[in-house]
């Protein structure tokens, strides 16, 4: 009766015992690759691994450290002897390659290089096995960072001068702190070179931001020079860039309106700043407009006032010229104004009230191969009563422009559509697109095609014409599918990601489904005794996708193989 109580006990310590065994095996020998650190200084460079020895006992090791390029080859190595004490301990490496020995182009490698250890110890009864392993430098090297430095081009006199610069860590972009930055910044104040210092330390945004305070007295059109050092631990990186002294005036030229019509008056305002942005009082500017031709219809000479703001009036004369005339400053030495806004330009011409409207109106959104189009002409007295027996005149405009010397409108065009309107005012014209079609399927790269047309009417009781410009849209495809924000290039192994766009050829969204179709690839197959021929595969499809009712589907996938063989997929929507 008592060993019947006491087997379950027995069994339960055996079980004990047997968790307790395998327990301590597999609390071994390893290394802590999380606290594994890379530690960069001028003369060496040292590995510091942290141990974790839960086997119980201590032991001696051989420690060997390679440091690896992108290419894989070992650009240095040391090895050390150590005594691994029970628990947890810390072993230094060093001798490593000097980080300062490195070329500039391989200090940018660097953070792309590998560190892998071997820990292997002593053959003696009870040792653990050889642990070994690879890193990326870029994640145990705490002082590597990369800087970049944002500053403005040009200085301005007695203003605050700031740059800021930011360190980060160059593969992972995750800022790094504690980053001690110096900064110089030279010029030339007219008698003496200036130098101006700032110093500062990046904080956990990795920023810091360093100011100067620049002299009142610079000189124009002066070269600078700004450089930036940053240092952490061994690590020291070097920006520069140049500043410019511009210190030229700049105007601000603005008109009340940019449409006049002759005999109406031209408002136009000048604001001019010196060249610490300050109003610039009691300076001579002249006013002058030109037309196309460069000749100057209107100059005014004017003074800024205190708040160097100049205004002059051109009252445009009723037999003016029409076209395009350009507003601009200049200095009281005749030279341009460049910086700021100081030109304007403005158009000048009539416009006559109609004493009728017309509006087309097309049969279709779009047209397809093969498809001509029926456009309705309409034309309207602005009293509501249709203009009749009204002559129709509809013609394509390939080209149309304002020719300022003869003073109207030279177009290009292709052979009219006439007609007349009936008695409620409409007439049909019926285009032929054949050639057009032809044209947009010979385009190697055009979707669609918009043909800009124009209407013409006379009214036979006044003899007056007025027009209506419209256009017809020609295109390949009722639907048109675009992809956007897909990526050029796409890691092996990983889906791909992208949206899909698909709309009516007018531009309206639609809805509708989409099939993702992988081109076959094209490879040379040898034959015994037969010439190489090429042998292209089947298209695959990939997957179906539908649009919302925007237009609009996110596509995630396909994955790209790994081992497909080529370098780029070709995909068919």
């Amino acid at each position: 009766m008592v060993l019947r109580k006491c087997a379950p006990a027995v069994v339960c310590l055996a079980v004990l015992l047997f968790a307790i065994q395998l327990a301590t095996a597999t609390q071994t020998f390893h290394v802590n690759e999380a606290k594994i650190k890379v530690l960069l200084d001028d003369t060496q460079s040292r590995v510091s691994l942290e141990l974790d020895n839960a086997t119980g006992t201590s032991f001696d090791a051989s420690f060997q450290i390679e440091l690896l390029d992108p290419n894989d080859a070992v650009r240095a190595t040391a090895t050390i002897r150590e005594s691994v004490g029970r628990g947890r301990s810390t072993v230094v490496v060093p001798a490593l390659l000097p980080y300062s020995e490195l070329r500039e182009a391989e200090r940018r490698e660097f953070p792309w290089y590998r560190l892998r250890y071997r820990v292997t110890p002593d053959a003696a009864v009870g040792s653990p096995a050889v642990v070994e392993g690879v890193v990326s430098i870029s994640e145990v090297t705490p002082d590597l960072f990369e800087m970049r430095v944002v500053s403005a081009k040009y200085v301005r006199p007695g203003a605050l001068y700031s740059a800021r610069v930011r360190t980060a860590n160059p593969a992972t972009q995750r800022a790094v702190r504690d980053v001690a930055v110096e900064a110089e910044l030279k010029f030339d104040d007219g008698t003496r070179p200036v130098t101006l210092k700032a110093r500062g330390v990046t904080g956990a945004d990795g920023y810091v931001k360093l100011d100067f305070t620049l002299p009142r007295k610079i000189v124009d059109d002066g070269e600078g020079e700004l450089k930036v050092t940053a240092r952490r631990g061994g690590i020291e990186q070097k920006a520069e860039t140049e500043v410019s002294s511009n210190l030229k005036p700049r105007a601000l030229l603005t008109t009340d309106k940019t449409l006049y019509q002759p005999g109406q008056v031209l408002h136009a305002r000048a604001l001019v700043f010196d060249g610490s942005e300050r109003a610039l009082p009691d300076a001579e500017v002249i006013l002058k407009i030109e037309d196309e031709e460069g000749t100057s219809v209107f100059i005014s000479k004017l003074k800024t006032s205190r708040f160097g703001v100049a205004s002059a009036d051109w009252q445009i004369p009723a037999n003016a010229r029409l076209g395009q005339y350009l507003v601009g400053l200049k200095s009281e030495d005749g030279d341009w104004y460049t910086q700021g806004q100081p030109t304007q330009s403005v158009k000048i011409s009539r416009y006559d009230l109609p004493n009728f409207a017309v509006t087309t109106k097309a049969d279709r959104a779009f047209y397809l191969g093969g498809q001509n189009a029926e456009v309705e002409v309409r034309a309207d007295y602005l009293f509501g009563q249709p203009v009749k027996r009204g002559h129709v005149r509809v013609v394509r405009q390939t080209e149309r422009s304002w020719n300022y010397k003869e003073q109207k409108y030279e177009t290009e065009e292709s052979a009219p559509v006439e007609g007349e309107l009936d008695a409620g005012g409409r007439f049909v014209a019926r285009l032929d697109l054949a050639g057009e079609h032809k044209e947009l399927s010979d385009s190697s790269w055009k979707r669609f095609d918009d043909l800009e047309y124009a209407a013409y009417v006379t009214d036979p009781t006044t003899n007056r014409t007025e027009e209506r410009r419209f256009s017809l849209r020609l295109t390949r495809e009722p639907i048109h599918v675009y992809v956007n924000g897909g990526r050029y290039t796409q890691a092996a192994g990983l889906p791909l990601t992208f949206y899909v766009s698909t709309s009516y050829a007018d531009g309206k969204p639609a809805e509708c489904e989409v099939s993702v179709v992988e081109e076959g690839l094209k490879r040379l197959v040898h034959r015994p005794e037969l010439p190489a021929s090429e042998v292209k595969d089947p298209n695959r499809t990939l997957l179906k996708l539908r649009t919302n009712s925007y237009g609009v589907a996110k596509v995630v996938g396909p994955v790209v193989s790994r081992d497909g063989g080529r370098g780029n997929l070709s995909l068919h929507f």
